[in-house]
């Protein structure tokens, strides 16, 4: 079974997790902190210090089955269907399927496993610009700071390029060129205490306001 990792920030980190708990494919998820410079960095640190970390999750996913469940939600629409999503500004917005990457697999657009990969991180990509607002700088809704900044963090020139590739594409469509989430090259990934792990699922706090939905 493939894997492969996305690490993505979008403010408080309890909330990511658990959106990215529910997309098909997912295997595994983990909160820390990365993009700083402190070694070893705990949370009263992030919060309270200039580390220049960011509250972030590290996910882990199958390529195949991200694919397959985007593909089954995308079945499930109707064929040639104008998918009206609900965005948290409360617009309704056409999206229609021939953009999206399960589209462009089902046409037979995807071959080998490097685009797979791609195809796979473009849904985990629409997902992250889904569940939070990227237009916010070191921001989202009541927390403020650096370390709730909005910024994929890299692993190589591939995840790079894709990521590039769907920013520009969104705020061509969606967000009038307003996204201000940074790409960052990954460095170490630094756990966050085990208190903090699956967060939401053991309290029933700190979920976002919106609820999952495929892309």
């Amino acid at each position: 079974m493939n894997r492969e990792i996305a690490i993505f920030a979008a403010g408080c980190f309890w909330g990511v997790q658990y959106y990215f708990d529910q997309v098909p494919g997912v295997t595994k998820t983990e909160v820390g902190y990365i993009g700083g410079k402190a070694e070893n960095p705990s949370y009263e640190q992030v919060s309270y210090e200039e580390t220049g970390h960011a509250e972030a999750v590290k996910i882990t996913y199958d390529p195949d089955a991200v694919i397959a469940g985007s593909l089954d939600a995308d079945a499930m629409q109707g064929a040639g269907e104008q998918r009206t999503e609900l965005y948290k500004d409360g617009t309704a917005k056409e999206q229609a399927e021939s953009v999206t990457p399960q589209r462009a697999v089902s046409n037979g657009g995807v071959g080998g496993s490097a685009d797979k990969q791609a195809a796979a991180l473009q849904v985990l990509l629409l997902q992250f610009f889904r569940m939070h607002d990227p237009t916010q700088m070191n921001r989202q809704g009541p927390d403020v700071g650096r370390q709730y900044r909005t910024a994929i963090f890299y692993l190589d020139g591939k995840q790079k390029a894709t990521a590039q590739k769907i920013i520009d594409k969104l705020n061509r469509e969606k967000f009038n060129g307003k996204i201000v989430t940074a790409l960052e090259e990954a460095g170490k990934f630094w756990p966050a205490e085990e208190y903090h792990q699956k967060f939401t699922e053991k309290t029933g706090r700190g979920a976002c306001h919106i609820d999952y939905a495929p892309v």
